[in-house]
């Protein structure tokens, strides 16, 4: 039985590719932004799912840990610094996510 692939954790996208092979293996791939994970034999199939699965995690936690590092700044829509940047950013993206 083959896991569920989660949306993209980069544009949202759930037009995934999980049919596409690679020598020694296997590619998941999105088909909104091209962001992709290989996996390769044995199990490649089962091993490229899981690693998509899970970077996907990983970003959703990467967005909950860096939370209090952009919120505590100024807070302007035009303001072209870093922080202002990195937070409409990390807003987007969870939104979307």
């Amino acid at each position: 039985m083959t896991e569920k692939l989660k949306p993209c954790p980069f544009c949202g996208n759930t037009k995934i590719r999980d049919d596409q092979y690679i020598r020694d293996g296997r590619q998941v791939k999105c088909r909104g932004c091209g962001a992709s994970t290989q996996a390769y034999n044995p199990s490649a199939n089962e091993k490229a799912t899981h690693l998509w699965n899970n970077r996907a995690d990983m970003h959703t936690e990467l967005v909950e840990a860096l939370r209090p590092l952009v919120s505590s700044h100024h807070i302007d829509d035009k303001c072209q610094c870093n922080k202002c940047i990195g937070r409409r950013v990390l807003i987007k993206a969870t939104k979307e996510g």
